[in-house]
C-alpha cells in the first residue's frame, strides 16, 4: 500500500527538524552546549525558522523527485500525489513568496519588459 501523502510530507518535516539541529552540531563540531545556545539565539531572531523552512522545502522537492521517478506508480497516481504536495503549507508560502518576487521585479523593470 503507498502511504498517504500527509504521512509523506510529516516525515519530510520532521527529517528537516533533525537535519537543521545537526547542521547547528555541525557548526560546533558536535558539541551540543554551543549547538543549543546558538538555536536558542537564532530561534529568537528568527534565522532558525528560516534555516527549517529551507530544509522542509529541500525534502519537499527530494520526495517530489522521488515520486516522479518510482516505477510503483501510474503517470495519473504520481501527478495526482504531486498535486496534493503542492496544496501542503509550505509549498504554498514558497508559491507566494517567488510570485512577489517576480511581481515586484516586473514593477521594478516595467520599462525594459513593455518595450
Amino acid at each position: 500500500k503507498v502511504m498517504k501523502i500527509e504521512t509523506l510530507l510529516n516525515k519530510a518535516r520532521e527529517n528537516a527538524k533533525k537535519q537543521t539541529v545537526l547542521d547547528y552540531l555541525d557548526i560546533y563540531d558536535g558539541n551540543e552546549k554551543e549547538a543549543k545556545e546558538l538555536i536558542k539565539c537564532e530561534k529568537e531572531n528568527g534565522e532558525f525558522d528560516r534555516f527549517l523552512e529551507s530544509n522542509i522545502i529541500d525534502n519537499i522537492y527530494k520526495l517530489i523527485r522521488t515520486i516522479r521517478n518510482t516505477s510503483l506508480m501510474s503517470y495519473e497516481e504520481k501527478e495526482t500525489a504531486i498535486a496534493e504536495i503542492h496544496n501542503c503549507p509550505e509549498w504554498q508560502k514558497l508559491e507566494k513568496k517567488v510570485a512577489m518576487t517576480f511581481a515586484n521585479h516586473f514593477v521594478k523593470y516595467k520599462d525594459v519588459y513593455l518595450k
